[in-house]
């Protein structure tokens, strides 16, 4: 029986980056995971993810690091992971000054280039936004977007490289605690062991916790909709930037926001 000082356990966007993490320090890990990452089946697949600095300030520390981690790896791989074509937040005018007053606070704190938009800026700048009235806007242009895929592959490939193990098509069914010890058993008997765990599971996350804490743990359904571009210089990524629109009428809703990307790959129109 194998033994590691961390075993990482599902390996998206989180558990690959922890992975990284974790071989750059020496430590002797394990990725597990029940497919073959990167896949199609959890919630980091497909082209992009919005990437941004500014959110508060609590979160822009950590979306700051975010940016060291990838423009360290973009230099050991020599290879492009962030597009930073800016990122545009729209809000009705009545609701700005109560969403974006956090962001120009963080901003400011962490000197990172923002702006504060009014609807003739906007209109002017950004003219595929022309159609909506009565708005203000707040743009970072050091934000962007990133291709989830690519960047898992990576912080894999990497993490092997520092000598870190996969253990892919491994579905794990079982988590002990012996002898100061957490085993973890395999759907086929196999027992793997390792000082700590981190579940980055994703919507799989119950299968592997006490069922007294499942009701802390929810899975939201996100609709997607893509739309053929009629204007293609409007929406190409090199022009527009990605955007959130806050539609709430009473300020900062999270449940009000949609979010959407320029035509970013040239086999989607």
């Amino acid at each position: 029986m194998s033994h590691y000082d961390i075993a990482i356990i599902g390996l998206g966007a989180v558990g690959s980056a922890a992975l990284y993490a974790a071989s750059k320090l020496g430590m002797k890990v394990i990725g597990i995971d029940q497919f073959t990452p990167p896949h199609t089946f959890g919630s980091s697949h497909g082209e992009s993810r919005i990437i941004r600095r500014v959110i508060d300030d609590q979160y822009t520390p950590l979306a700051s690091r975010s940016y060291e981690i990838w423009n360290e790896i973009e230099e050991q791989l020599r290879k492009k992971l962030l597009h930073k074509n800016g990122c545009l937040i729209l809000s009705k005018k009545n609701q700005s000054d109560n969403l974006f007053s956090n962001k120009i606070e963080s901003a400011k704190k962490y000197n990172i280039d923002c702006d504060i938009l009014d609807i003739h800026h906007i209109h002017a700048k950004f003219p595929e936004f022309s159609h909506i009235e009565d708005i203000s806007g707040f743009y970072e242009s050091d934000a962007g977007f990133a291709n989830p895929e690519f960047i898992i592959q990576s912080q894999l490939d990497l993490a092997q490289h520092n000598g870190a193990t996969l253990s892919l098509n491994t579905n794990i069914v079982q988590i002990e605690e012996r002898e100061k010890k957490c085993l973890m058993i395999t759907d086929d008997g196999q027992t793997i062991s390792a000082n700590k765990i981190l579940l980055a599971t994703g919507p799989w996350i119950k299968h592997l916790l006490p069922r007294k804490i499942h009701q802390y743990f929810k899975i939201y359904r996100q609709i997607l909709y893509w739309f053929r571009c009629t204007k293609f210089t409007y929406f190409h990524r090199s022009t527009c930037p990605v955007f959130i629109i806050n539609l709430a009428n009473n300020g900062d809703q999270t449940d009000h926001l949609i979010y959407g990307f320029p035509k970013i790959s040239d086999n989607i129109n």
